[in-house]
């Protein structure tokens, strides 16, 4: 399974990015970094939005959920880099999450694979008015593999459109994968943890300052 890793920022993650470069290559896998403005390094993919720029959030406050977005570009930038290399299982890395350890072996029987949230997430989710349990749903869009195949790359565009339309990657995935048709491989939560010692990918979760709650 040839993966690499994909993972966007602007200046305010540029620190949490170069410890994913160094931990990637330790690791042994390869890394693209997407510039989103101001990172001084990568693939330069502009995020034009001002207040994102200078906050790391959209001027958007989207009432329904409750929540300024952070990474409406996501989507865009995965279907880049699936564009751009069409035989790697790519892997989506939240600029503030890094890799612990090598993955095992998940194999090729797969469009998508997702991270399932700990019960304890979804808990402290449901705790807050409801709000998060309708945004997040009960797999997180932090850390995601796509492999090589046509339902994957489908998958993405549509993701892209229901994004733009909704405001919001991960409320966008979340509507996604109640009515496409995909071979999702659902993930340990160890695979897009904060807290554990076990985890295979340490989620910092620096943009949940920007939540509003």
């Amino acid at each position: 399974m040839n993966i690499k890793v994909i993972t966007a920022a602007n200046h305010k993650y540029k620190d949490l990015v170069l410890q994913s470069i160094v931990q990637c290559r330790k690791l042994g896998y390869a890394i693209d970094v997407y510039d989103l403005g101001n990172l001084g390094f990568g693939k330069l993919f502009v995020e034009p939005n001002e207040r994102f720029q200078k906050e790391g959030v959209y001027c958007e406050f989207n009432k329904e959920l409750g929540w300024f977005s952070k990474a409406i570009f996501k989507p865009a930038v995965i279907l880049d880099a699936i564009e751009s290399n069409p035989c790697t299982t790519i892997l989506w890395l939240d600029a503030d999450a890094n890799i612990v350890k090598r993955f095992p072996t998940l194999g090729q029987d797969f469009d998508v694979g997702l991270a399932v949230r700990e019960q304890l997430e979804l808990d402290y989710a449901g705790g807050m008015g409801g709000y998060s349990q309708k945004l997040l749903g009960r797999h997180n869009a932090g850390v995601i593999f796509f492999n090589p195949t046509d339902m994957a790359k489908s998958f993405v565009t549509d993701w892209v459109k229901l994004t733009a339309e909704k405001g919001n990657d991960q409320y966008a995935l979340h509507l996604l994968l109640q009515k496409k048709d995909i071979k999702l491989k659902e993930l340990p939560y160890t695979y897009n943890d904060a807290n554990l010692t076990i985890q295979t990918v340490i989620h910092h979760k620096r943009g949940r300052v920007n939540k509003i709650v």
